[in-house]
């Protein structure tokens, strides 16, 4: 180990809106009503947090790298866990 980074390690979720005349996007604003159903095309769950980041970074620059974090025994922590180590980290 050359690199160890200790920080967090957090799910980063992803929407995708479809088109709907309920969303107005004007000067970088979304703005809907409270109740209105907004359409999602897909989501996307991907590893997020400072430190999971900069583990990532530093394997994919070759730096052989450990990452020490707080994961739950949940579902959400099992798929960082897993994405994490399929970085190489």
């Amino acid at each position: 180990m050359k690199a160890l980074v200790v920080g967090s390690c957090i799910v980063d979720v992803f929407l995708y809106l479809e088109d709907s005349p309920n969303i107005t996007l004007a000067n970088n604003d979304l703005t809907f009503h409270l109740g209105d159903k907004i359409p999602l095309s897909h989501t996307s769950f991907e590893v997020g947090g400072n430190g999971a980041n900069v583990a990532v970074a530093l394997k994919n620059l070759g730096v052989d790298t450990s990452f020490y974090t707080f994961l739950a025994s949940d579902v959400l922590s099992a798929n960082l866990r897993t994405k994490i180590q399929e970085r190489g980290v």
